[in-house]
């Protein structure tokens, strides 16, 4: 059982013009969840998940105590799946969907780090949708010692993004403009991206320099008609693999 308060707004005042972005929360929402978790990852220290597999199913319904408080109900659904290779090799999967619907739907923010690499740090925001990520991941040096101090262990990584979304009352597509950099126009029913990156363990933390190219999905129902666009862009952030 939660009760919570919610006050959102732009930092800038003066982006806050009519018809701009208009779905923050301001209100109140009371709510009962129930959550069904399973567990069988084995992890290995600093690397993280190595086999194994995990999920969670959650599903949220907002109480009736008043009229003003925000009503929705939410289903989230989490799903994980490590297959170890060897020599801390391994492949790692994910699919992870949401779905808000009711009078006042929650917002999901997402995309950038380990989520869809070709679009900036949550720059995605939907009402209901999912993500999906494939990743091949290698060891390629135990430890290096520089003039910073030791460095490692260094991880090479391959992957594979998709995501398709929406905002309720809009429709599950996402319109580009074309440019000079050859991404196309028109109208898709997912994005993704792909490429490779580098996972370098400094102090404790880790660092990724992953090269991402974009993706584009026209269709859905020809899901391999899978339209690239542009160069590898080179995107930086500091968190576990999933």
């Amino acid at each position: 059982l939660g009760l919570v308060r919610y006050a959102e707004e732009f930092l800038d005042p003066s982006l806050a013009a009519p018809g701009s972005y208009g779905y923050f929360w301001n209100g109140n929402v009371a709510s009962a969840e129930i959550s069904l978790t399973g567990e069988t990852t084995r992890f290995r220290l600093p690397f993280g998940p190595v086999d194994g597999s995990t999920f969670r199913v959650s599903l949220s319904q907002s109480l009736p105590v008043a009229d003003s408080f925000f009503r929705n109900t939410n289903l989230t659904v989490d799903l994980r799946r490590y297959v170890y290779l060897g020599m801390d090799s391994l492949f790692a999967f994910r699919l992870r969907g949401f779905a808000s619907r009711g009078r006042d739907p929650f917002v999901t923010y997402f995309g950038g780090n380990n989520q869809v690499r070709s679009v900036d740090f949550l720059n995605m925001a939907a009402t209901e949708g999912w993500f999906a990520n494939a990743e091949l991941r290698v060891p390629l040096v135990s430890a290096a010692a520089t003039l910073l101090g030791t460095i490692g262990p260094v991880r090479g990584t391959l992957f594979f993004d998709l995501s398709r979304s929406k905002l309720k009352g809009y429709p599950a597509q996402y319109f580009v403009y074309g440019d000079p950099s050859g991404r196309p126009a028109g109208a898709f029913d997912a994005i993704g991206s792909f490429g490779y990156g580098i996972e370098v363990f400094f102090m404790g933390l880790p660092l990724h320099f992953d090269w991402a190219k974009r993706l584009y999905v026209p269709k859905m129902a020809r899901p391999f008609e899978i339209e690239a666009a542009g160069g590898y862009d080179l995107r930086f952030w500091i968190g576990y693999d999933f």
